[in-house]
């Protein structure tokens, strides 16, 4: 049965207003019917008549995501002229509170036309998050005849809870072996569902049989179905599985998602241990980490992958392999790393393996280390330090002592950036600890010098370090100048000649 409501406005296009009415009637497909507006009046009937039915795509659509609301407009043949539609507004509620869910606008020559006995469709794209029936108003402004006209429709639409969940899960495998594939399928619905088929397919996994049906699955009752299935690697892999079934209602029903099966290993019994540390060295400098294995599993492990890193340390080359490890023994692997600064450093070490069974195994830990400087390194002092400067030239003579419990090398001394003095250095070489080493470095200089920079370098546990100390110079004392003034012979010492006149008067007593 088609009911029919009037326009609920009349607003005048162009030239004076005039009084006019033109009813409406609306038949609603999908939800029950409701008539908006007062009774047609005798002046308006039979001018003019629009009917509305509106359906959704899907029929029964669901929260899963958004459906297409149609409404369709008919002109009864009996209406004497062509119907534009300017403006329709989709709204849910009433009043003030009403919400608008689309709106769709025309303008001049782009209006929809609607001829008498001609419908015309349009589609609006909903959605809604929960189920349940909401009660939607249409209001369209029509124009016809220079004038405009809007009538409301109302019409309720039933959004359902979306299609059966499934849940799938896989048995322990190894790579290549068939393991049981599970999905449960759990019926939310407010009805049974009946007729139920479920398909899976996979490009990494094989079934054996990718069909199963059922009779049915109750409201609030989940249903497992069991596949045997071979996956090429383990790991995680997507398969798509189809589910069709027929509602309470009759209304048949396909769904088609993609799920993700993960493919793991048996548990085995024990475990791989792991422990790392790092070896004393100077900030920055290289040093060893040192990661031992220890297989606590029951059985023998082989294909052995080690791979480390450390966020704020540098590691060289951070994967390392090995063949095999016999259960109960132990492998240590070693990574050169270096850190500039000396703390607690984390390092995160994944090992991943296969047992001589074929079961693949992982293994991911963080373990704890330290960088810790040596106790007491090497490290040069100069001692003895002297610094003359003698006639143009600066003689400096020191030791080179290590005061440390390392050896250091590549000692060198230079004299540094001074004014008047000539640069030069000393290569001293390596120094044992609690050794030391001396030395003399010369070189020239022009004018007075009081004081001049010396600088050490030397290399210990493969870090450079240096110092720099100010050394006072000295002025060697001048020469004091002899002769007599007369320009004769020099004067001999008291001592010379008394052993010349001795000397003389002995030879006069021998040859007298």
């Amino acid at each position: 049965m088609e009911l029919y409501a009037p326009f609920t406005q009349h607003v005048p296009m162009a030239g004076a207003l005039r009084s006019t009415a033109v009813a409406l009637a609306a038949a609603l497909v999908v939800a029950s019917v409701a008539l908006a507006g007062a009774a047609p009046t005798a002046e308006a009937a039979g001018d003019r008549f629009v009917l509305l039915t509106t359906s959704t795509t899907p029929e029964q659509p669901t929260t899963s995501g958004e459906f297409t609301f149609t409404t369709t407009f008919r002109s009864a043949g009996q209406s004497g002229e062509d119907v534009t539609v300017e403006r329709i507004e989709i709204r849910e509620g009433r009043g003030s509170d009403a919400t608008v869910l689309a709106e769709r606008g025309y303008f001049g020559e782009s209006s929809p036309t609607l001829p008498p006995g001609a419908t015309l469709d349009q589609d609006f794209s909903l959605e809604f998050d929960e189920p349940g029936t909401r009660e939607l108003s249409v209001r369209v402004t029509f124009g016809s005849g220079g004038q405009q006209f809007s009538a409301t429709y109302r019409t309720n639409v039933t959004v359902y809870e979306p299609n059966p969940g499934l849940q799938v899960d896989a048995q322990p495998t190894t790579a290549g072996e068939r393991t049981a594939v599970t999905v449960d399928v759990a019926n939310g619905l407010d009805g049974a569902i009946r007729d139920v088929e479920l398909a899976l397919d996979g490009a990494a996994v094989d079934f054996d049989e990718p069909s199963r049906i059922a009779s049915g699955v109750a409201s609030g009752a989940t249903r497992t179905f069991v596949f045997n299935g071979t996956p090429e690697s383990l790991g995680t892999h997507p398969i798509e599985a189809t589910l069709s079934y027929t509602t309470a209602g009759g209304t048949r029903r396909h769904v088609t998602r993609s799920l993700d099966v993960r493919f793991r290993s048996p548990d085995l019994e024990g475990d791989v241990g792991l422990a790392a540390d790092v070896a004393p060295a100077m900030p920055g400098a290289d040093t060893t980490l040192n990661l031992t294995l220890s297989n606590g599993l029951d059985r023998a492990i082989r294909q052995l992958e080690v791979s480390v890193s450390a966020d704020g340390a540098t590691v060289k080359q951070p994967r390392r392999v090995g063949t095999g490890l016999a259960s109960g023994a132990q492998r240590t692997f070693r990574f050169g790393v270096s850190r500039s600064e000396p703390g607690r450093q984390p390092v995160d070490v994944t090992v991943s393996f296969t047992t001589v069974d074929g079961i693949e195994g992982e293994v991911t830990e963080t373990l704890r280390t330290t960088f810790d400087a040596p106790a007491n390194p090497g490290e040069i002092r100069l001692t003895g330090v002297d610094a003359v400067e003698r006639a143009g030239r600066l003689e400096i003579s020191a030791t080179a002592s290590n005061v440390g419990a390392s050896p250091v090398s590549s000692v060198v001394v230079s004299i540094g950036d001074a004014p008047s003095v000539a640069p030069a250095d000393y290569f001293v070489g390596s120094v044992d600890a609690s050794d030391f080493a001396s030395f003399t470095l010369a070189t020239g200089v022009t004018g007075n010098v009081s004081s001049v920079p010396l600088e050490v370098t030397y290399v210990v546990g493969g870090v450079e370090r240096s110092l720099t100390t100010t050394v006072p110079v000295a002025q060697a004392a001048a020469p004091q100048p002899g002769g007599n003034a007369g320009g004769g012979l020099p004067l001999l010492p008291a001592a010379a000649v008394l052993v010349v006149v001795a000397g003389a008067a002995l030879a006069y007593r021998r040859w007298g």
